[in-house]
């Protein structure tokens, strides 16, 4: 959970200043500091929702694991470093009488992305970099809270000593990960938290990296092209650079099944630098942008499979009486309310690049010898 006051990164925010997260990058992230986009997202919103659904399930099976006392953050108290600019909200604590102080995060992980980018021994980095930030935070709560406070020692217990990453997978499945403070990671993470938070109370933006969840962001941030606008890079320091890209879009496009995240990587470098402008030209290549906005919808299940729930529900209960078992129940009115979001409101951006043929001497030295044909587009 984001620091509700913007004050420090949160522990869920981190892997973005290394830009390690699959959700954001340091670019989005600082945008979201500044007030250009949500502070959260709604793919964000959802997994936090199912995460506190799941997460007193995941708890009580870590006590009876390690068959001790584990103490929920029923609050979700956002914690904060008392001296850098970092902050955390764990799911759980516990006590361990020999290591003392436990930090507890909570993961329901589906099976195949389990298998994808899990390990026998380690989460995926983005959730290392997660849990050792949890692992820098010490334990505030105040003398007259129930619980925690009356298990810890002397002062020193309020750091953490170790911590867990508990991953319920395919939800049936419970791994448990150990952790101990790394503090040389620490270091890291506490310099790039500094340096962040004085980019955005500076408003010096970092540079966007190219990677395609920013695409959302970028159309977001400059939603609008402005008719016949120009980027004219031609003489400009920029300009061989600024063509290689375009002239790389151009081949990935071309190679759109083998070669989709390199085009969408150098699109979105591109749109970042147009901003508003429709049309980039270099030396050899143009780039021109559209946008359009676009409603959110939404589609139903079918009449005639509503009707089918129907017969089954009644079948259920003419086979158990009028006690159809729970979990049957819960399927069908789940079925019941069933929704596909097959379209989501925002900014839909089109792009068009080609090459002129009469400046082929200037196309960037890298890409001399590809083939790009006359124009690509792509959306």
């Amino acid at each position: 959970m984001p620091d509700p006051n913007k004050q420090t990164v949160s522990a869920t925010q981190v892997a973005a200043l290394f830009n390690l997260s699959p959700y954001e990058t340091r670019w989005t992230l600082y945008q979201q500091f500044v007030g250009a986009l949500p502070w959260m997202n709604d793919e964000e919103n959802e997994r936090m929702y199912w995460g506190k659904k799941l997460q007193p399930a995941i708890l009580s099976a870590v006590a009876d694991q390690l068959r001790m006392d584990v103490l929920p953050n029923d609050g979700d108290d956002y914690l904060r470093h008392p001296d850098l600019l970092v902050g955390c909200t764990p799911d759980g604590l516990v006590m361990d009488p020999q290591r003392g102080l436990g930090w507890i995060e909570t993961k329901a992980v589906d099976w195949m992305v389990f298998k994808d980018q899990w390990t026998p021994t380690s989460p995926p980095p983005h959730i290392v970099l997660q849990h050792q930030v949890q692992l820098m935070i010490p334990h505030p709560w105040p003398d007259d809270r129930q619980g925690p406070r009356d298990i810890i020692r002397d002062p020193g217990d309020v750091f953490p000593s170790w911590g867990i990453v508990a991953a319920l997978v395919g939800g049936n499945e419970l791994h448990l990960y150990e952790f101990t403070p790394d503090e040389k990671l620490h270091e890291k993470i506490a310099y790039e938290a500094g340096l962040f938070m004085g980019q955005v109370k500076g408003r010096n933006e970092p540079p966007v990296t190219g990677d395609p969840v920013e695409l959302p962001g970028i159309a977001a941030v400059w939603p609008q092209v402005i008719e016949d606008k120009w980027l004219d890079l031609r003489g400009e320091e920029n300009d061989e650079e600024t063509g290689l890209l375009i002239a790389e879009y151009l081949y990935a496009a071309g190679e759109k099944s083998a070669m989709g995240k390199w085009a969408d990587k150098n699109k979105a470098r591109l749109l970042a630098l147009a901003q508003d402008c429709q049309i980039i030209r270099t030396t050899g290549f143009l780039f021109k942008i559209s946008k359009s906005s676009r409603d959110a919808r939404t589609v139903s299940l079918p009449d005639s499979l509503l009707t089918s729930v129907g017969c089954l529900l009644e079948s259920a209960e003419g086979f158990y009486g009028a006690d159809v078992p729970q979990a049957a129940e819960a399927a069908i009115n789940l079925l019941r309310d069933w929704r596909e979001e097959i379209a989501k409101a925002g900014i839909t951006t089109r792009v068009t690049a080609k090459k002129f043929e009469g400046e082929v001497d200037s196309t960037p030295g890298a890409m001399k010898e590809a083939s790009y044909g006359k124009a690509a587009e792509g959306n």
